[in-house]
């Protein structure tokens, strides 16, 4: 290490200090020498003044004086040589001594400053001495300290290693804190639901039935409680604790629907006087009628040992609007001369007017004149109001004498479907009509609780806050089926499902005769297989007695109207029906399409291709009309068709008790529409089949969104089990076959063109 001593600094210092004292006997001598050059000039001035006055050397000066006149060089004036032996001029000895006085104290006080200014240079060496000094020992501190930091590093510095082609060791993996977070960004209720097992079973009389509700229930084939009923009851029955919202999110056939029509004619059937207690919203006509069978059962078990017998209303479109008015209200005369005369200025104040927008002016109930000092007072007949949106709002905007003042169940069936497309923004227009009403008239009989419970219910329940917070719910509670997670999808637990692959796109149709005619249409359920052959078998001597009555002429109808008439009832080629009994068909199967006009084309295929089948297909379009599907759902249930063709509109929530088999004929959109449709078997406890015919664009969107198979599967579905592969037709179909195929498909042609032209 580079180091210096305090002698050899010393040294440079005073160097440096003869050098500076040097470098200023340099410059005091060159001073000097300008001095004596001045002087000299000063002596030849005044030797020149001395001449131009008469004094000696005059002459010479102002000779001088006239050669710089005339811009020439005067010649030097001769020397005499001095008595001393010495050249001066001839001045006065005096004077000269004189003239040398000031110069000789000017060099005088010359020295004088150079001792001064070497006294002073003498006390600026030491300080500067002890200036650099004090720098020279800080630096030299410094370069210590850094010697031994880097000899305590290489001390402490490990060993090189020496490493060949392998990879280089890697540092630890950081380990990141796992622990759960304090907070949700989810309300407690929907990110903490309750949670119930599938498997999960209680009697009625358990959960606060009483026994001869019970048994009634029981005699109606409702046993036991399911799993959600089992979680739902005791939060909607009636009890001293805080009751509060509830919502439900349930695989489809898990029994929803009893467990909101139980708790809500219960308490209904303590009151004494009709009043509009309750509101059923579905998005449905068929889910309409399948709730108000549910209501009615339910209605006939609480009406016992004198209990009230609810009445149950329907408002779904189906019949002309002025008949359900009258259904769901009536009139009545009641005196009150104040309440006359207001009636009397109201009709002068819109005499000359040819609109009345008056709120007591129906669209479609034939004005009723009051009797003098009368009003006509609206009454409601029924106590629960099963509707669909679009309907409910109708009535709400233009039945003179609705209200929603006594309302204290809002029950939202199907609830992603309904928030999410929101019919005539119904929701904001029934949530406007439950916020206000009369005082007390939404107290519950009994207790101290007041206002409206809400139910809302569906199988793919929305986490969407957006659309939950339209509902208002109060202190809500989310109940769950144990085992699936948030925004998961569950299958029935008994359902099986299997994928078919269509390799001859264009003769799909063959694939689906050759699976029904398979052993896979077997019945799943033996019982159940005995119970649908005794229904063909009634069905046969109804229809071959002459005496029939009216109703099995109407499943008649509903059942050949898919291939005799369209659903305008315009008259179509029939074709000759077999008997029943030829059909090797043993169970029950509902086929899905994607549109009205594929189930009914599908429909009419099937019984050209297979006549055999012809007696048992009914067919289920949206355009149907109600009583008519109503038909075709009766004879399916009692057995006497057993090959329902529908669109998705039979896809949600419809029972079906005794459907073993489903379809998808075309793939479903979504998986939520997948969920829906399957869903109509395996309900409640029995088991069932899914089927899906896959052509070759489709089977890897199939497997990958729906059967959560293969690279980048992302199935939100839950199933017990997988989905397995079997093959259909795996031969090729025959000449014969294509070609009746083809001669289907023409007279399919001829039908359809001949049904444009009429």
């Amino acid at each position: 290490m580079y180091s210096r001593s305090t002698q050899e600094i010393d040294a440079d210092i005073q160097r440096a200090a003869q050098d500076k004292k040097a470098r200023k006997s340099k410059s005091s001598k060159r001073k000097d020498e300008a001095d004596e050059h001045n002087e000299e000039g000063v002596s030849s001035e005044s030797k020149s003044r001395k001449r131009k006055r008469g004094e000696p050397n005059g002459t010479a000066d102002s000779a001088k004086d006239t050669s710089k006149e005339k811009n020439v060089t005067p010649e030097p004036a001769p020397e005499e040589p001095a008595a001393d032996g010495i050249n001066e001029p001839e001045t006065n000895t005096a004077q000269v001594i004189e003239e040398r006085k000031p110069k000789r104290e000017k060099k005088k006080k010359r020295k004088q400053e150079d001792t001064g200014d070497t006294e002073i240079a003498d006390g600026d060496t030491d300080d500067i001495r002890r200036r650099h000094k004090s720098v020279f020992e800080k630096v030299q501190k410094a370069l210590q300290a850094k010697a031994d930091a880097a000899d305590d590093d290489e001390e402490e510095a490990e060993p090189e290693v020496e490493h060949g082609l392998e990879p280089l060791p890697q540092p630890e993996p950081v380990v990141f804190d796992e622990s759960k977070l304090t907070y949700e960004t989810l309300p407690p209720w929907l990110a903490s639901p309750i949670r119930v097992g599938p498997d999960r079973s209680q009697s009625f009389t358990e959960l606060g039935i009483s026994p001869e509700s019970a048994k009634i229930l029981e005699s109606k084939g409702f046993k036991d409680a399911f799993a959600v009923q089992t979680a739902v009851l005791p939060l909607l029955l009636s009890s001293p604790d805080r009751q509060g919202d509830v919502v439900v999110a349930a695989p489809t056939g898990s029994g929803k629907t009893l467990s909101y029509v139980l708790p809500m004619v219960q308490d209904i059937s303590k009151g004494r006087v009709t009043r509009l207690r309750a509101l059923i919203v579905l998005p449905t006509r068929d889910l309409v009628h399948q709730v108000q069978l549910a209501c009615e059962a339910c209605a006939a078990a609480f009406a016992v040992h004198g209990g009230k017998r609810v009445k149950i209303g329907t408002a779904m479109g189906n019949r002309v609007f002025k008949e359900e008015q009258s259904v769901i209200l009536g009139e009545e005369q009641r005196y009150d001369p104040q309440g006359y005369e207001q009636y009397l200025q109201k009709q002068n104040r819109f005499v000359n007017l040819e609109d009345e927008d008056d709120e007591d002016d129906g669209l479609d109930l034939e004005r009723t004149q009051p009797l003098p000092y009368h009003v006509i007072a609206h009454e409601s007949k029924v106590d629960i109001l099963i509707c669909t949106p679009g309907r409910l709002v109708e009535h709400i905007t233009k039945t003179p004498g609705f209200s929603l003042d006594y309302v204290r169940w809002l029950v939202v069936d199907e609830a992603d479907k309904l928030l999410a497309q929101d019919f005539q923004q119904w929701l904001d227009t029934v949530a406007e009509k439950l916020g206000t009403g009369k005082p007390g008239a939404r107290d519950f009989p009994g207790s101290n609780k007041s206002g409206v419970r809400k139910v809302i219910l569906s199988a793919t329940m929305t986490r969407d806050l957006s659309l939950l917070n339209g509902l208002k719910l109060s202190r809500p509670k989310l109940i769950v089926v144990e085992g699936t997670k948030a925004g998961e999808q569950s299958l029935p637990p008994l359902l099986k499902e299997y994928a078919i692959k269509i390799r001859e796109p264009s003769l799909k149709p063959l694939y689906l005769v050759d699976l029904l005619n398979s052993k896979h249409m077997s019945a799943v359920d033996q019982s159940m297989a005995d119970g649908i052959s005794a229904g063909s078998e009634t069905s046969d001597s109804e229809s071959s007695s002459s005496d029939s009555d009216s109703d099995s002429d109407s499943d008649s109808d509903s059942s050949s109207s898919s291939s005799s008439s369209s659903d305008d009832g315009t008259p179509q080629p029939k074709t000759k029906p077999a008997p029943a009994s030829t059909s090797s068909l043993a169970t029950t199967v509902l086929i899905f399409t994607k549109s009205n006009e594929s189930t009914l084309r599908l429909s009419r295929l099937l019984a050209l291709l297979a006549p055999s089948f012809a007696p048992l297909i009914g067919t289920l379009t949206s355009s149907t009309k109600t009583s008519r599907r109503a038909r075709t759902l009766r004879a399916f249930a009692q057995g006497k068709l057993r090959i329902l063709v529908a669109s998705d509109l039979v896809s949600r929530g419809i029972d079906l008790l005794n459907l073993e088999h489903v379809v998808n004929y075309d793939l479903p959109i979504s998986e939520t529409s997948y969920v829906h449709r399957v869903g109509r078997t395996a309900r409640a406890g029995r088991k069932g089949c899914a089927w899906t015919l896959l052509e070759h664009a489709e089977a890897r969107r199939f497997w990958r969104d729906f059967a959560g198979e293969g690279k980048g599967a992302k199935t939100s579905i839950v199933r017990a089990g997988a989905v397995e592969r079997v093959r259909i037709g795996e031969g090729e179909f025959g000449e014969e076959r294509v070609r009746a195929y083809e001669e289907a498909l023409a007279r399919l042609a001829r039908e359809a063109s001949g049904r444009g032209g009429e």
